[in-house]
C-alpha cells in the first residue's frame, strides 16, 4: 500500500493498514508476542482522537479531497512515530549485571558520541560493553545505562504531546505487558537541552514476572532522530518499593546520568 492510498480506505482499513506498514519496525525489535501486543496498544493509544472544536466538523468536509488526503497522510506519520516511541521506550532493556560487578556512583566521566550526536556523565567505574540494538550500554552494580538512536519522521517531542499525555500512554503501554505485574509512575519532568532541544524523563517502577525494577528513561528528538537513554536499576523485593540490588546511590548514579543526557 502507498501512503497516497490512505485517503481512499474506510477507517478500519486505514487502521489494518497502519499496523501492516509497520512491519519492519516490529521485525527490527526481538520477536515476541509481549513487544507486538505493546505496538497494537501504542496504536490504540495514538489512534484516540481529540475533540473536535465547534465548526471544526464543517470546515473538514469543505477541504478538497487532494487537502483531506494530505492530512491524513501527515496524520499517519504522526501515528506511526509515535508508536515506534512508546514501543522503543517501554521495550528496551538490557541484561543487569551481576552483584559481582562493581560500581561507584561518586565520580562520573564524560562520555559524547560525536558521530550520533549526544553526551552524558558516566560513573566513573562502569563499563562500557557492545549489546546489539545499543548505541552504547554502560554496566554497574545492580544497575545499567544504554542509548539507542534511531530515525523517526517527527522533527520534536511537542509533536506528541505534552510530558504528562507521553507518560500516560507509557505507562499504560509497560501495564499492557504480560509480564507486568504492577507499574507506578513516580515522577515525570521536561527540559531543554543546550541546544533548546525538548528532553522528557520518565521515572517509574514495574513489577514483572521476571522481577522488579526502576526505571529511568529520557527521551529527546532531534534532526528526525529518536535519542532514548534507558536506565534500569534491579531491585531487591517485589511490591511498589525499591530497594537497589546494588546498594545506596545505585538509583542516584542512573538519576545522575539522565539529568546530564543532552543531544549536540
Amino acid at each position: 500500500m502507498e501512503l497516497s492510498d490512505v485517503g481512499m480506505q474506510p477507517p478500519g482499513q486505514v487502521m489494518s493498514d497502519l499496523l501492516r506498514l509497520t512491519g519492519s519496525v516490529r521485525r527490527a525489535l526481538p520477536s515476541s508476542n509481549r513487544r507486538q501486543y505493546l505496538f497494537r496498544t501504542a496504536f490504540s493509544a495514538a489512534n484516540h482522537a481529540a475533540p473536535r472544536r465547534p465548526g471544526q466538523q464543517q470546515q473538514q468536509q469543505d477541504r478538497s479531497p487532494e487537502s483531506r488526503l494530505c492530512l491524513l497522510t501527515a496524520d499517519l506519520h504522526r501515528r506511526q512515530s509515535l508508536a515506534i516511541m512508546l514501543a522503543a521506550v517501554s521495550s528496551l532493556s538490557f541484561p543487569l549485571p551481576t552483584l559481582a560487578e562493581s560500581s561507584d556512583a561518586g565520580e562520573l566521566r564524560l562520555f559524547s558520541s560525536q558521530k550520533q550526536g549526544y553526551t552524558m556523565q558516566i560513573p566513573a567505574t562502569w563499563e562500557q560493553k557492545s549489546k546489539s540494538g545499543a548505541d552504547v550500554l554502560f554496566v554497574g552494580k545492580g544497575a545499567d545505562v544504554g542509548v539507542t538512536v534511531s530515525p523517526i519522521r517527527i522533527n520534536s517531542l511537542r509533536e506528541f504531546g505534552t510530558v504528562e499525555a507521553v507518560g500516560d500512554r507509557l505507562l499504560g503501554a509497560e501495564k499492557a505487558k504480560e509480564s507486568t505485574e504492577s507499574a507506578a509512575m513516580l515522577s515525570t519532568s521536561s527540559r531543554e537541552g543546550a541546544q533548546g532541544t525538548p528532553i522528557y524523563t520518565y521515572d517509574y517502577k514495574v513489577d514483572t514476572t521476571r522481577g522488579k525494577k526502576r526505571i529511568v528513561s529520557t527521551v529527546a528528538i532531534k534532526d528526525r532522530k529518536l535519542y532514548i537513554c534507558n536506565g534500569t536499576v534491579k531491585c531487591t523485593a517485589p511490591g511498589l518499593d525499591c530497594d537497589p540490588a546494588g546498594g545506596p546511590g545505585v538509583v542516584e548514579a542512573v538519576e545522575a546520568v539522565s539529568q546530564s543526557f543532552d543531544v549536540l
